[in-house]
């Protein structure tokens, strides 16, 4: 019995956490093109297609010389009747009778039905809601996706019926077509198709919807289950469902059916999506070796690796799909990210500016040149790109709109100290706790009475570029030094980026840390001077001060000078202990929390662990507050404890008992982990603090942080400070300093205001400029 194929329209969409399409891509008639309405379109377009705006879309039909008299005159009669709202193109034909015309290649609207041969019509978006942080997710996968009807002219012009009906708009009247067809005709999976591509019209985000389309592709999956087009068409509404292992599973089946460039980069992205990402690789390194210089495949293996931390690896992948002209802007955005984090601001810089031209209306862009423009220095260039930002959308729409009207305010901050020595001033206490309170919780700011920042001051000069050439020895001696120690802090796990700004930053803190604690030390030995002994908490606020400059699109405030309400309330933080395969969520909730001690819950954890053993998994988050008045209280005592042991310790004359002082510093160091004082950055600053006292006790760290060993965890869920004490000391791999700490420069001398502290963590320089550098 003959067969014959028609064009019909097939998406997907993937949503993390979803509310509703924000996008969609209709492929109807041989046409494709993708509408975003109301969203912030991150990764776009990986064939020749455009991305159209919504509107109004007339779906007239033209009149030809070849219609007939009447036909004409309907033709004319429906130009006088309003365009279609719509968020997609929508060509009307006739599929029966599509096969004997083509379409006109010179751009105008067909007079008829046709057919027109798609060359890469390929889409992929990623969107970011308008009110949610999480992710959306919209593939639309091979426009060539068809029908096989049955060859019987009766039947097959039934179902041609039923899908103009369903191309025209008159969804529902389309489905009780497909349906009658079903009923006397249940074998015919084009029927199936139909109806399941109906009701994906109508919406996956309603429960009626998504389950009736899946009914109808597991009918095909029945009737036909060696055609790996209904085990595609059912992973797309398992998707948007959240059923993302069903998915997956789906498209295994049709890999194995039918292996295609395109079923792997699907397959990819969502791992990708999941963050599985040495899995995505995978993925994307199949599809190349399919089709060699698959862009989208290029690029997302690119983000792979860049997720992996192999950022070097993930530039060169992003230069190769910029030559291919296609994902342009992602590209230039995701070279200006990976130079960031290489430390590289002038290249990133011309890539984020080169993605703002491509797209001059995505916010994204903005907010990220915006932000390294302040990590430059010149929060005046910053406070213009968030302007334009806030100008053009609602801050109620957007969380990176939401950041940047705080970013604006501390931007006007800053740039009005710039030339005030750092020891003056304190974001903590000179910003109004209220937007420091919303910031923290990314909120909406809508704080009333509320005084505004003073605006840019034109008699303060930006903070320019200099070259380590232009730096004093002293600052030349301390940036090398830093670069150093700031390499001790970085996590050797997955999900932690190395960033060079952020170790030399706190390279520069531990030297400080180490210069102020020797100081209070040797001060408080004399009896001489009336000196005023320093707190645990002013030795971390040393740290405190690097970190929150070494990422200022973190806010890093200290908790407990919140506005009164929230510190009764506490913080919230979340924490991803493990990831697994299949488990019972309340089953899993009920264990951990029938857990007394750190003991049980560790034993728990680690035997569901041991059962870990599939690439698909999700997160097990264990939620927590972040200080509780009475439980924090203690911790803050048993901190200041500590700190008053190690300052009786290094007070005393003679030799001093090194094993006994790295306890005093380690149990400081736990207790403040464990208290989680800040709003970001609690780790690092802890870490930070305790290389420093160590430094200061004439102890030098030479060993790193062990591959997936994180510092706060090995303080929350170790049992005792003595656990933990003994597992950080067994890498620390202490060895006495060749030179004392009083020999090095004062970094509170060298680099006195933020315009230094800019200056510094912007220059360039490498290796070889630090070796042939004398000590100072």
């Amino acid at each position: 019995m003959a067969a014959w194929r028609v064009p019909i329209p097939r998406f997907i969409v993937v949503f993390l956490y979803f509310y509703n399409a924000l996008g969609i891509k209709v492929s109807i008639g041989g046409t494709s093109h993708v509408c975003v309405s109301g969203s912030h379109v991150l990764h776009v377009n990986f064939g020749t297609g455009t991305i159209q705006q919504c509107g109004l879309v007339n779906t007239t039909p033209q009149a030809s010389k070849g219609d007939t008299a009447d036909e004409q005159k309907k033709a004319k009669e429906h130009a006088k009747a309003p365009p279609f709202q719509d968020c997609a193109y929508k060509q009307m034909f006739d599929p029966v009778n599509a096969k004997l015309r083509k379409c006109n290649d010179g751009g105008m609207t067909p007079a008829g039905p046709c057919v027109k041969r798609l060359n890469n019509k390929k889409h992929f978006i990623i969107h970011t809601p308008e009110r949610d942080k999480s992710l959306h997710l919209v593939i639309a996968h091979d426009a060539k996706q068809t029908v096989v009807l049955t060859g019987n002219n009766e039947i097959d012009k039934k179902v041609g019926y039923a899908l103009l009906l369903m191309n025209s708009g008159n969804i529902d009247q389309a489905i009780g077509q497909f349906t009658d067809i079903i009923k006397e005709h249940p074998w015919v999976t084009a029927a199936y198709f139909g109806r399941g591509s109906a009701y994906v019209h109508k919406g996956l985000q309603h429960k009626e919807n998504a389950e009736a389309a899946i009914q109808d592709f597991s009918s095909i999956i029945r009737l036909s289950p060696d055609n790996p087009d209904g085990w595609i068409k059912r992973a797309e509404v398992f998707s948007p469902l959240g059923n993302i292992k069903e998915a997956l599973a789906d498209i295994k089946v049709a890999l194995d059916l039918r292996p295609s460039a395109q079923l792997y980069v699907m397959s990819g992205t969502l791992l990708f999506m999941q963050e599985d990402y040495e899995a995505a690789s995978e993925s994307f390194l199949k599809c190349l070796a399919i089709e060699k210089n698959q862009p989208t495949a290029m690029l997302y293996n690119g983000l792979s690796l860049y997720h992996r931390g192999r950022v070097k690896e993930s530039v060169e992948i992003f230069k190769e799909v910029l030559e291919t002209n296609i994902n342009l802007a992602e590209c230039h955005r995701s070279l200006g990210h990976a130079y960031r984090e290489l430390g590289r601001p002038d290249l990133a810089h011309q890539h984020f500016t080169s993605a703002i031209v491509l797209e001059p209306t995505v916010a994204q862009n903005y907010h990220s040149r915006g932000i390294l423009n302040y990590m430059r220095g010149r929060p005046d260039e910053a406070i213009t790109d968030l302007k334009i930002l806030l100008a053009n959308s609602s801050p109620l729409q957007n969380v990176d709109v939401i950041k940047s009207f705080y970013l604006k305010e501390y931007s006007r901050y800053l740039h009005s100290h710039l030339d005030t020595p750092l020891s003056e001033y304190s974001a903590d206490t000179d910003l109004d706790a209220r937007l420091r309170d919303l910031w923290v919780k990314g909120l909406p700011f809508n704080a009333k009475n509320y005084s505004e920042q003073p605006g840019i001051q034109p008699h303060i000069r930006e903070v320019e570029d200099v070259s380590f050439g232009d730096l004093s020895p002293e600052a030349q001696f301390l940036l090398c030094k830093s670069s150093t120690l700031g390499l001790l802090v970085q996590y050797h796990s997955d999900g932690f980026l190395p960033s060079i700004r952020h170790h030399r930053a706190m390279g520069l803190a531990i030297l400080e840390v180490a210069q102020a604690a020797h100081k209070n030390w040797k001060a408080g030995r004399s009896s001489k001077t009336n000196h005023k002994k320093a707190t645990w908490r002013e030795m971390f606020d040393v740290a405190v001060k690097w970190r929150r400059l070494a990422d200022p699109e973190q806010p890093v405030f200290w908790l407990d000078m919140m506005p009164e309400k929230s510190v009764k309330t506490g913080f919230n933080f979340r924490m991803n202990l493990l990831r697994v395969d299949e488990f019972n969520t309340k089953e899993f909730k009920r264990k951990v929390e029938k857990a007394k001690t750190c003991r049980e819950l560790i034993q728990f954890l680690s035997n569901t662990i041991q059962e870990t053993r599939s690439p698909w998994f999700q997160y097990i988050v264990y939620n927590g507050h972040a200080y509780n008045t009475v439980t924090d209280g203690w911790l803050s005592l048993r901190a200041g404890l500590h700190w008053g042991h190690l300052n009786d310790e290094m007070r005393k004359a003679g030799n001093k008992d090194i094993d006994v002082i790295g306890n005093y510093i380690l149990s400081l160091v736990y207790y403040f982990f464990n208290l989680m004082p800040l709003s970001r950055g609690s780790s690092a600053v802890a870490y930070t603090v305790a290389l420093g006292l160590f430094l200061a006790v004439g102890r030098e760290t030479t060993g790193k942080i062990p591959p997936g060993k994180e510092v706060d965890l090995e303080a929350m869920i170790g049992g005792s400070v003595e656990n933990f004490t003994k597992n950080v000391k067994g890498w620390l791999a202490l060895k006495k300093l060749s030179k004392p700490v009083t020999s090095l420069p004062l970094v509170s001398e060298v680099f006195p205001t933020l315009r230094a502290v800019l200056e510094v963590l912007n220059v360039r320089f490498t290796d070889a400029d630090c070796k042939d550098l004398k000590s100072v």
